[in-house]
């Protein structure tokens, strides 16, 4: 496992936050979209139920994750498959598609676009467990990362384990 350069960040803390506020939003919106479609978990499915969404975008500013400010253009086209139980409970799922953010340098206007589609394998409270491919999410000592491989998390949005690469997204952008 390599290890990631370490970030210029100062508090760890907040990185934590914005790399929940990506995955969240992710959920959230889903959630919202297949509700809006007047979708809804049948009492008595035991058949996998497909959210797709329309595309949308997200931007977040991101002031004080690295020495400089950066903002986030975050790009959907996703679709989340939640599997239910006999009552219609959820019982877990993934969240997958075309994602991808755009990180913009607001000092100097330097901006780089990654991939970073998943999926994600979530529990029956949307707790995200595992995700495979590159993600954006917090790594003890290292910040936020843009992370490839096979993650596993130990808490909402911190790895605990990485079979893989990850980066740390202030260098990316310095």
């Amino acid at each position: 496992m390599q290890q990631p350069t370490r970030s210029r960040t100062r508090d760890h803390g907040s990185t934590r936050v914005y790399a929940t506020f990506i995955r969240r939003s992710l959920v959230l919106a889903l959630t919202v979209a297949a509700t809006l479609m007047g979708l809804a978990l049948p009492a008595s499915a035991a058949r996998p139920i497909i959210f797709p969404s329309e595309p949308f975008e997200i931007v977040a500013p991101y002031p004080d994750i690295c020495s400089f400010p950066l903002t986030a253009t975050i790009n959907f086209n996703t679709h989340t498959i939640m599997f239910v139980d006999e009552a219609g409970n959820l019982t877990r799922g993934f969240t997958g598609g075309q994602l991808f953010v755009t990180w913009t340098r607001d000092d100097t206007g330097f901006s780089r676009r990654f991939a970073v589609s998943g999926p994600s394998f979530f529990d029956e409270a949307f707790t995200v467990l595992r995700s495979t491919g590159r993600s954006v999410t917090s790594m003890e000592g290292a910040g936020l990362v843009l992370a490839s491989g096979n993650l596993t998390y130990d808490s909402p949005d911190v790895i605990a384990t990485l079979k893989g690469h990850a980066v740390s997204i202030c260098d990316l952008m310095s």
